[in-house]
């Protein structure tokens, strides 16, 4: 078990958010598409669309009393300098549409929040049109000239148990193949991009506060395209084991996360190589970079609250720990 959870950590809490965006929008039209199913269905008869109306309103009121607050807080934690307050927040991209709402500090401290900030703008999709083209090979290779036989084999056994027809991606990066076979692998697991906590607070936050980004799609494209072949096969390919497996891995990490228990958090990942180039771009640099983002926002007299994947805040080499040795006063809330 805990080899495979130190082979989904990067794409689970480490993993950049562009995956996320392209595969979000993707099955929102598809949600959409049932929805107006749905719709036509109950437009057949008059009386029964008004009745049907007035009793979804009584039910999503009812709702909205009795589920404005959940039971799941998670990892949060406050840094405050004179008036500036950053709450961060540590979040895993995808998830279930029963962990909502979260606990009620987590939930107060984003509406006490002037500014969103996420590792990137889940909500600016059109920004992927003018990056598509970096997805994909430019000189007539495929996935398959730059993957091991080994590397093959995992691919074929992966698109063979979801039934996906992976020529369809040929075309484009391994880390990028490798993404979307894991992030499908783990929607049929039970675990949504949809759901993910990033995409629940930018959904709320969405013309409701100001947003702002710790990196951006470009940066993230760029650092998963500067990977060598083996370092994007390592990753992004062979670490995936089945969809039992993968559901296996993912209860038992929501399941800490709900506890809040950062040490079974840090046994479950396990020990990364910190003198690999991995580690180093992946993990150790972006949280050098995110932290002094962090410390720009505590000169301001806002409030933030910055959603990053949760192995960017903890470890020895995690956010918490850098602003800590910076002489910041860091609480778990």
């Amino acid at each position: 078990m805990k080899r495979l959870f130190k082979g989904c950590s990067a794409l689970l809490l480490v993993m950049t958010l562009v995956v996320t965006m392209l595969l979000g929008t993707a099955c929102k039209k598809e949600e959409n598409k049932e929805s107006k199913e749905v719709s036509k269905a109950i437009t057949l008869n008059k009386d029964s669309k008004k009745e049907a109306a007035k009793k979804e309103k009584e039910k999503k009121e009812e709702s909205s009393e009795e589920k404005r607050y959940g039971d799941v807080k998670g990892f949060l934690w406050e840094v405050k300098k004179c008036d500036a307050t950053v709450y961060m927040y540590g979040s895993i991209h995808v998830g279930q549409k029963d962990i909502y709402p979260l606990e009620k500090t987590v939930e107060d401290a984003f509406d006490s929040a002037d500014v969103v900030v996420g590792e990137i703008d889940l909500n600016d999709t059109n920004v992927m049109l003018s990056l598509a083209n970096t997805l994909v090979y430019t000189n007539g290779d495929t996935a398959l000239d730059h993957l091991s036989e080994e590397g093959k084999k995992k691919v074929e056994e992966v698109s063979k148990e979801l039934d996906f027809n992976y020529n369809l991606l040929l075309k484009t990066k391994v880390w990028y193949l490798g993404s979307v076979l894991s992030s499908y692998q783990m929607k049929k697991a039970g675990y949504d991009a949809n759901y993910g906590i990033d995409k629940y607070f930018f959904d709320k936050a969405k013309d409701n506060k100001e947003i702002d980004e710790l990196e951006s799609a470009k940066f993230q494209f760029d650092l998963l395209n500067s990977f060598s072949d083996e370092e994007q096969e390592r990753y992004f390919v062979s670490s995936m084991g089945t969809i039992e497996e993968t559901k296996a891995v993912l209860d038992q990490l929501f399941d800490i996360y709900k506890q809040g228990d950062e040490e079974a958090m840090l046994e479950a990942l396990g020990e990364e190589d910190k003198n690999s180039n991995y580690y180093k771009k992946m993990i150790l640099d972006r949280n050098k970079n995110m932290t002094l983002k962090i410390e720009e926002y505590l000169k301001t007299e806002k409030t933030y609250f910055v959603i990053a994947g949760l192995a960017h805040y903890i470890g020895d080499d995690g956010i918490v720990r850098m602003l800590e040795d910076k002489g910041y006063t860091v609480t778990r809330k």
